[in-house]
Formats: C-alpha cells, sequence, structure tokens
C-alpha cells in the first residue's frame, strides 16, 4: 500500500488516540505488551489507494498501526471511536496469542473489554478512498461492492463471491455495471 504524510494536526490527534487505546488495553490484560518496540513517533503510519479501513502486522511491524488517510479523514469520529481501538485489539490480541483468529474470541473479547462492538468490517463509503480503476458494481442485501474486472470475469465463469457483513452472495448490479 502507498504510504502518504497526512496533516500534521490529523496526525496528532490520531496519534493521540492510538497512543490512549494502547494504555487503555495495557490496563485491559495481565500480559505486558513491550511498549519500545516501535519509537512513538513511528507508531502510525498512512496509506492511500485502498479500501481497507487498517491493519497491522505486530511480528512484521512492530507494533504500528496503519490507517487509511482518504477514509481517516472522511470519517474520523468513527475512526477514533471504532477503528482505532479496533486495530489495537489485534496488537493486543496476536502478543497474548500469536496463533488465536484475527477476528475471533480473544479479540472479540478485548473489544468488549474495551466496550466497542466488535465488528470485522467497517462500513466506510470507499469510493474515494480506491484508485481510479475499473470496477463492476455488485450487490447484496446490505451494501454496495466494486469488484474488479478479474473478479468480475471470474464471476461471470461461474465462481461465486459474499458479503462479508451479510454473508449473501453478491450479484451484478447493472447490466452494464461498469464504472470508473
Amino acid at each position: 500500500k502507498n504510504q502518504v504524510a497526512a496533516p500534521p494536526e490529523l496526525h496528532a490527534r490520531i496519534l493521540k488516540r492510538v497512543e490512549e487505546c494502547f494504555l487503555r488495553f495495557q490496563g485491559l490484560v495481565d500480559t505486558p505488551i513491550p511498549t519500545d518496540a516501535v519509537p512513538t513517533d513511528q507508531m502510525l503510519v498512512f496509506f492511500s489507494g485502498s479500501t481497507t479501513a487498517g491493519y497491522v502486522h505486530p511480528k512484521r511491524f512492530g507494533n504500528r498501526v496503519f490507517l487509511n488517510l482518504t477514509l481517516v479523514q472522511e470519517n474520523e469520529a468513527e475512526f477514533m471511536r471504532e477503528t482505532i481501538p479496533h486495530e489495537v485489539a489485534h496488537i493486543f490480541q496476536m502478543h497474548i496469542n500469536e496463533r488465536s483468529p484475527s477476528h475471533g474470541t480473544l479479540w472479540k473479547r478485548l473489544m468488549r473489554q474495551f466496550g466497542v462492538k466488535p465488528q470485522r468490517c467497517h462500513r466506510y463509503d470507499t469510493t474515494r478512498a480506491t484508485k481510479n480503476k475499473m470496477t463492476y458494481k455488485y450487490l447484496c442485501n446490505c451494501r454496495v461492492h466494486r469488484v474488479s474486472v478479474i473478479i468480475h470475469n471470474k464471476m461471470v465463469k461461474g465462481q461465486k463471491r459474499h458479503c462479508k457483513l451479510c454473508k449473501k452472495t453478491i450479484y451484478l448490479g447493472s447490466d452494464k455495471g461498469l464504472s470508473l
């Protein structure tokens, strides 16, 4: 994913929330998490060109939190309330038991203890967050999905795809469905 710089004020607000979440989770668990694994000024990384809201990978990147700058700018309050705790919970979940599933029982328990509903996927509008490329509009019971030409061609040949939220099979949204 393409790393990008955030406006300094936004970066400072988001970093403060990451640190708050880290300290709060630290108080919820028995297993101390090393805080010196990543210097504070490198704890937060922004990226662009993706529909992913955020991710962490402690084994590979230390305790860094990666966030989609476009989605943060468009949904800052929701990021503060849900996405940042979601990603920090993953750091703790992986340090406590690296074999536990990403969105499994341990992660859900941490999220509930933190006071946030454990949800695997975000519902942000990702229209402006993605690169300008050809996509097909597919639908399910709960939202619009943008599908690449490659995935669309596989689906035309019979491959099924399901929404991660409502679990229903997605289907082509219109006759052409193609958009930029």
